[in-house]
């Protein structure tokens, strides 16, 4: 049975979170400060690490679209910090 898992992100323009393999990427926001993606899974897939990246308002952003996909756009410290959260597509 899927179920909606939420996974914590770092604040670092590259990182690597194992998440099961088919999972579908839903959101991503702030939560208590921290930003979070949610994503709909299957518990009982083997895990895929997949790479998440984070990008600030006007800093450089290496992403590629179409190799990568845009999840959604957070923001932290009551609106003065702005992350737009994107992923690489799985294989």
């Amino acid at each position: 049975m899927r179920r909606i898992y939420k996974y914590e992100l770092e604040v670092t323009d590259v990182q690597q979170v194992d998440i099961p393999m088919g999972a579908i990427i839903l959101s991503a926001q702030n939560q208590n400060g921290q930003v979070c993606v949610w994503a709909l899974v299957d518990p009982t897939n083997p895990p895929l690490s997949r790479t998440f990246r984070i990008y600030g308002t006007g800093n450089p952003c290496d992403v590629t679209l179409g190799k990568s996909t845009f999840i959604d756009t957070v923001q932290t410290m009551g609106g003065r910090l702005v992350w737009h959260v994107f992923v690489d597509n799985a294989l």
